[in-house]
This record gives C-alpha cells, sequence and structure tokens, in this order.
C-alpha cells in the first residue's frame, strides 16, 4: 500500500477499490474489531455521562429510561460514520469521492 491516497475512479463502485491484489484478511478483522470496539466506547461513555447529568438533575434517586439517555445512544450510533469513515481511511488510504459542482 502507498502511502498516497487512492482516490475513487468514475466508473468503479466504491467498494472495489478496497479490494487489492492480495487477500489481506487481517486488515478487515482489525477494521471491524475497531469499528466495533468504537461503537461501544462512545456508547459507554455518553450514557455514563447522560446518567451524571440525570442524577444531577433528579432529587428523588429514580433509575428509568429518560430523554437524555435515549439521546446519548443515538449519537453514539450517529457517530459510528464518521468513526467507519476514519478507519477506512486510515487502513485502506481510499478518500471518498469528490463532489463536483
Amino acid at each position: 500500500m502507498s502511502k498516497q491516497a487512492h482516490t475513487v475512479p468514475p466508473d468503479v463502485e466504491y467498494h472495489r477499490v478496497l479490494a487489492g491484489e492480495r487477500r489481506r484478511i487481517g486488515r478487515g478483522i482489525l477494521a471491524i474489531v475497531l469499528l466495533i470496539g468504537g461503537m461501544t466506547l462512545s456508547g459507554v461513555a455518553l450514557s455514563l455521562m447522560a446518567a451524571f447529568v440525570d442524577a444531577a438533575i433528579d432529587t428523588d434517586g429514580r433509575a428509568e429510561w429518560t430523554p437524555l439517555m435515549h439521546a446519548a445512544g443515538m449519537v453514539s450510533v450517529a457517530l459510528v460514520i464518521p468513526w467507519s469513515m476514519l478507519i477506512q481511511r486510515w487502513l485502506y488510504g481510499v478518500r471518498g469521492p469528490r463532489c463536483t459542482r
């Protein structure tokens, strides 16, 4: 793999650019592990922050599913998109297609 990032040719499907001449199963497994680990870590971190804020706001000490906990879960799912783009850029060196207008 060269140090320079590859671009996606206009006549080739995006996922075909990721396939190389040789099989590199380890890189794919690492990408999956990093993706799942990042999603889990962001989910746990955001949920803990939401629980801390909920505990500071709530005075009666009840534990229940709050809108803040739901928002933390949805934000952690939304963070998977940029995280997967960073993983792809780092492991495969492929830039996304550029929009030209």
